[in-house]
């Protein structure tokens, strides 16, 4: 029996000092509530308050002022309307002139002067404010704007919060005193039985605290009640799924952002709102900004700006290139969806085409050319057989003269159709030439002397300015007899009437080879020199000369095989082409 009693005992002491605890706690509660929460509720309310009826002053004001309304009209106006209280200082400003000030207490005055001077250039600017100046004054301040939207001055309405805050600071008074004696008299039994049901739950809440600075391989002891026990056995759980979770995160993250600054392309993806989510390194580029530079701050960015938005409405995909520099850019913008189909953002994918945009035009280019130069022959031809066939020409002359032509147009078209399968054999890559100790001064001399008749029966001359020792390189003679036949046959053909062509070999100073040079007068426009080794390309642009256009550029493929170089120069109606000879040592792969 006794000991019954005294396990009844001991549970009623349990029973009352838990009941006491609880009720220190719920004294502290009351007093949190009412010294923070009720001060906060208040202070939030009376600044709305305060919002709301500047507003309507700001509104009343600026109308009256638009219909023409001297300011003390407004004022009876603003006081007959209960919008002007008098535990309310009211200060209007009016292109930065104060015009109308409502002096209500002073010290509400003085604090609300040192508040609207710190912020009135912010509310001049559009702003609105709202400070609580605890626990003196609530200072709120908003624009006047007419019909139009532009800022014509500015109000400013403050207020006491000492009513409040002293009730407050009377009720908390009282209750914390009341609160201080009652745990007084319960600080003993309070202490024993709070460390005791407190302390697993405490270590549970600082490893919790300290987990989320970071160190997230801290767990809970396992110890203490059995419900202490497995509070911290199931927080135990949550931080091993936590950072299983978190790592699995980082990973990915790692993952997609190493993907995404990898790759060549640009990717911008921006929210619903058109506020960008995220960007890689290549976007800054591709819209023509450096390291450093920031997405918004760019010249081009506010090109996009207008397809993100159509996409934001639309929900359609969008695609469109844009000129940046001299690149060219493709802006593809793709909505984006969640799992429920909504939309929540849009991304862009910037690609820079200018290379493909190139290769393209010179496609379309080449096609048209050797449209053009096939057809031109093989019409001439047509022209004449039919006229032949027609019976039209009927002087025997006539007929051979007929036929004289269409032989010189079928080997027209035969040099071309040979040139074009060369120049695609040099650039197919899978070509390469011997190498050997060659003597430039004879392989000069012999394509000099095949050249001259030509170039006789043009009233042209060739002369060399070659060394009288002989001259030896390694590179391949037949190549290089290819190019001066190519040369000396443009020079021959473009070449001014009645002009010498120089065909000239000098020793490079480095001792690594020679260059030759071939010299002639020729009429030519600057703007022409760059494009002289294109397929096609011709001078008088009508494509009306001799030539199939074609010779300059396999001259050039042949040099870049054999790892030579050459140029050309227009100086004193001089043209020069100039190539390097012996200059590399490499060997060719494929034999010619």
């Amino acid at each position: 029996m006794e000991r019954g009693a005294e396990m009844k005992r001991s549970l009623l002491v349990n029973i009352l000092i838990i009941m006491l605890v609880t009720l220190v706690v719920l004294v502290a509660l009351v007093m949190v509530i009412i010294t923070i929460v009720g001060k906060s509720v208040y202070s939030r309310q009376r600044a709305n308050e305060l919002m709301s009826r500047a507003d309507s002053i700001a509104s009343e004001f600026a109308f009256s002022r638009d219909a023409g309304i001297p300011n003390d009209e407004i004022r009876k106006n603003l006081i007959s309307k209960g919008l002007i209280e008098s535990d309310t200082t009211t200060i209007i400003y009016l292109s930065g002139k104060e015009i109308w000030n409502s002096f209500s207490r002073p010290l509400i005055y003085n604090e609300s002067v040192d508040i609207i001077e710190e912020n009135y250039e912010r509310v001049a600017r559009g702003e609105r404010i709202s400070v609580t100046n605890d626990p003196h004054v609530i200072v709120v301040g908003i624009p006047i704007k007419n019909n139009v939207g532009h800022n014509i001055g500015s109000v400013f309405l403050s207020a006491t919060t000492l009513t409040i805050a002293d009730t407050l600071k009377r009720m908390t008074l009282e209750v914390t005193l009341a609160a201080v004696c009652a745990v007084l008299a319960l600080l003993i039994p309070t202490y024993i039985v709070a460390g005791k049901l407190t302390r697993p739950i405490k270590e549970v809440a600082d490893t919790a605290l300290l987990m989320s600075a970071g160190n997230l391989s801290l767990r809970a002891t396992e110890n203490g009640t059995s419900e202490a026990r497995h509070l911290a056995q199931s927080f135990n759980t949550l931080a091993d799924n936590l950072q299983l979770t978190i790592e699995d995160l980082t990973v990915e993250k790692n993952r997609l952002s190493t993907i995404l600054e990898g790759i060549g392309e640009g990717i911008i993806s921006f929210d619903k709102s058109a506020s960008i989510s995220h960007y890689n390194a290549a976007s800054i580029k591709l819209l023509g900004g450096s390291d450093g530079d920031k997405l918004e701050t760019l010249v081009h960015y506010d090109l996009i700006l207008g397809d993100i938005n159509s996409s934001l409405a639309s929900s359609e995909k969008i695609q469109r290139n844009i000129k940046v520099g001299e690149k060219i850019i493709q802006c593809r913008t793709s909505p984006i969806y969640d799992e429920l189909s909504n939309l929540y953002g849009v991304t862009v994918l910037l690609r820079d085409i200018t290379e493909s945009e190139r290769l393209e035009n010179t496609r379309r280019d080449y096609v048209a050319n050797v449209s053009h130069e096939l057809r031109t022959p093989l019409a001439s031809i047509l022209s004449l057989a039919d006229a032949l066939n027609d019976g039209i020409v009927t002087d025997e002359a006539d007929k051979n003269r007929y036929y004289s032509y269409i032989q010189h147009e079928a080997i027209r078209l035969s040099q071309l159709i040979s040139d074009l399968l060369e120049l695609s054999r040099l650039q197919s890559g899978g070509v390469a030439f011997t190498k050997r100790n060659e003597n430039l001064n004879d392989v000069i001399y012999d394509v000099v002397d095949r050249m001259n008749g030509n170039a006789s029966s043009r009233s042209k001359h060739i002369v060399t300015d070659i060394p009288e020792e002989s001259c030896t390189a390694y590179t391949n003679g037949d190549r290089i007899e290819q190019v001066l036949v190519a040369l000396i046959d443009n020079a021959i053909k473009h070449g001014s009437d009645n002009c010498d062509i120089t065909v000239r070999l000098t020793p490079n100073g480095d001792a690594s080879g020679y260059t030759v040079s071939v010299s002639n007068a020729a009429e030519i426009a600057a703007s022409d020199l760059e494009h002289l080794f294109e397929r096609f390309y011709k001078a008088d642009h009508a494509h009306t000369g001799d030539g199939t256009g074609i010779g300059l550029s396999i001259a050039k493929e042949v040099l870049n095989l054999l790892g030579e170089s050459i140029t050309v120069e227009y100086a004193d109606s001089v043209i020069t082409f100039s190539f390097t000879v012996g200059s590399s040592d490499e060997v060719a792969n494929v034999r010619d």
